[in-house]
């Protein structure tokens, strides 16, 4: 369990991610051909619950042991369990393997909610984020810098899009554009014409975001025909 250096330990020194390594250890030392475990990746940082998953697939397939475990780590479950059972009081029991279950669309049955997918291509939930405004996106969009800078804009409200022809909002602006080079250099033009480069997302962010809404104000002023002190 890599807890060789908490032998001279007392337990009630422990962390409570410590004390629930020492108590699956216990449970394994018991040499039981079936462990239950109570959410055992509770209180472990990310890369605890992971190692602690994978560990316990290793123990149940090198040493024929059938492990049942609960946990709520749904997306850690469906890369590494060799079988799940969902279970709740509306759809009752459904068991299968991650991949079948994927396939039959019986994850979303049990965990969809308003809000949130399923992506049964990578066993994922997305968050859908409410969309106040749209920006044009120039680059290539296979690129992580382009992929993580329209996920940043999304999750500010502003919809990246290719084309103005794309577009759904009609105040959308034409002419203000985020260029995103594959290195990672972030750029916003108006017109053809640069007003911000920059090397991060988070610098271009709120400059964006205020840029966008002034020239929005701007539109709905010429709109009215009202001056600038309207």
């Amino acid at each position: 369990m890599g807890i060789t250096e908490l032998k001279d330990r007392k337990m009630e020194t422990l962390s409570d991610g410590e004390k629930q390594k020492v108590m699956i250890a216990k449970a394994i030392a018991q040499e039981t051909p079936i462990i239950y475990l109570d959410e055992p990746t509770a209180y472990l940082d990310y890369p605890s619950k992971v190692s602690m998953m994978m560990l316990l697939h290793r123990l149940a397939h090198s040493l024929k042991k059938i492990i049942f475990l609960s946990t709520h780590d749904l997306e850690h479950a469906l890369q590494i369990a060799d079988k799940i059972w969902l279970l709740d009081s509306e759809h009752g029991l459904t068991t299968g393997i991650p991949e079948d279950l994927c396939v039959e669309g019986k994850i979303e049955e049990y965990f969809t909610r308003p809000g949130m997918t399923f992506d049964r291509d990578s066993c994922v939930f997305n968050i859908h984020h409410e969309v106040a405004r749209e920006i044009v996106f120039q680059g290539d969009p296979s690129s992580t810098a382009y992929k993580m800078a329209a996920k940043a804009f999304l999750r500010n409200a502003i919809q990246p899009i290719s084309r103005i022809e794309d577009a759904q909002i009609e105040s959308t602006r034409p002419d203000i554009v985020i260029h995103v080079s594959k290195e990672g250099c972030y750029r916003l033009l108006e017109k053809g014409k640069e007003v911000l480069r920059v090397e991060k997302i988070e610098h271009i962010l709120p400059v964006t975001n205020s840029y966008m809404v002034k020239n929005h104000i701007e539109a709905v002023r010429d709109a009215a025909n009202m001056t600038p002190f309207e």
